[in-house]
């Protein structure tokens, strides 16, 4: 039996490319980018008022990828975005990068979902990506909470 020499390096490649080129989670991290291009205005407030420790970004396609792959609790999410690497890159995490705390995430998405961008994000971006990315296989989604995420807009709306 041979010994067991232990992992010697972590990446060899930078994350970008250990991420297949036909993963639906491209598509998603494309669409994404651009919605958030458009609340750019809306999200103002939240990114001058708050230490970038978690950027609001981070904390929005945190909440969508709860919801594709229907994560089962915030602390389960924010263990999986820890440790699995397609996680970290949609969100623009680096493999190094110490994970946010439960209660700071917990602040955060609560804030953001009072001020009613939640559902602006998770509405348009779903909105605007194709059924058939939603219907691959590699999503297993949480179609009541990313229905009423989504549906807040409207109530969000009422209030401003």
């Amino acid at each position: 039996m041979r010994d067991d020499p232990g992992q010697l390096t972590l990446f060899t490649l930078p994350i970008e490319e250990r991420i297949p080129r036909r993963h639906p989670l491209r598509a998603v991290r494309t669409t994404s980018a651009l919605v958030l291009e458009t609340l750019a205005p809306r999200l103002a407030p939240f990114v001058r008022n708050v230490r970038q420790s978690m950027p609001v970004d981070q904390v929005l396609r945190a909440i969508l990828l709860w919801g594709l792959y229907s994560i089962p609790s915030e602390r389960r999410l924010i263990e999986e975005i820890d440790y699995n690497l397609l996680y970290r890159w949609f969100l623009g995490i680096t493999p190094e990068a110490h994970m946010w705390s439960r209660d700071i995430f917990r602040h955060r998405r609560q804030a953001l979902t009072r001020s009613g961008c939640v559902a602006a994000f998770v509405g348009r971006t779903l909105a605007r990506i194709k059924g058939p990315v939603l219907a691959n296989p590699h999503f297993i989604l949480n179609r009541p909470l990313l229905d009423a995420w989504a549906g807040q807009e409207q109530i969000a709306g009422l209030e401003d």
